[in-house]
């Protein structure tokens, strides 16, 4: 039985913002017990089934897995000619901007199938996958029981809203109160 390469991928820069530019790094390895080399090692990835609008930047990339081996397209992403000996890996990763537009979310991403030669016989490899995480936080504030008269207190609210679908951890803001009005200065804090 002929093993094919595996291939995986990550987004590495996520989570992202709408605009942001991610990188998408893949991995192709061959196992180091194969009997040959596997040659024409190819794949696709259809950016826009993740985000309408999603494209890569700055390719084609040439060699980036062997000799004569690139990774072309902009919103599906062709990748051929790759070649391994057994045991090898390569890694390179494709600029993808992420839309202005696109809303807060979890956004799987699936490749193709992995194709290869090894031995002279064509072998088929599972796809690769990695969710691209679009940020989805939000700071919003409000004064909530103005007008307020000259020396007096109102209260000032803050609301944090997360609505990328993933835990936010080591959240932080500043205000500076004293921007507002000379002297307005925080009474208590919860």
């Amino acid at each position: 039985v002929l093993a094919a390469p595996r291939l995986t991928k990550s987004f590495t820069d996520d989570p992202a913002q709408p605009g942001d530019t991610v990188n998408l790094e893949f991995t192709i390895s061959h196992i180091d017990t194969a009997p040959a080399d596997a040659t024409g090692i190819s794949f696709s990835d259809d950016l826009t089934s993740v985000i309408t609008g999603m494209s890569a930047t700055g390719l084609p990339l040439n060699d980036v897995c062997g000799v004569g081996s690139q990774i072309s397209g902009t919103t599906n992403l062709s990748f051929t000619g790759g070649t391994l000996a057994p045991g090898a890996s390569c890694t390179f990763s494709v600029p993808v901007t992420v839309p202005a537009a696109a809303v807060p979310g979890v956004f799987p991403n699936t490749t193709s199938n992995l194709v290869a030669t090894v031995s002279g016989q064509t072998v088929t490899g599972s796809p690769g996958a990695d969710n691209l995480i679009i940020s989805g936080l939000s700071l919003s504030k409000e004064f909530i029981d103005d007008p307020a008269l000259p020396g007096g207190q109102t209260t000032l609210r803050f609301t944090i809203d997360n609505t990328a679908g993933v835990d936010a951890t080591g959240m932080f803001f500043t205000d500076n109160l004293g921007a507002v009005i000379s002297g307005l200065a925080a009474a208590s804090l919860p």
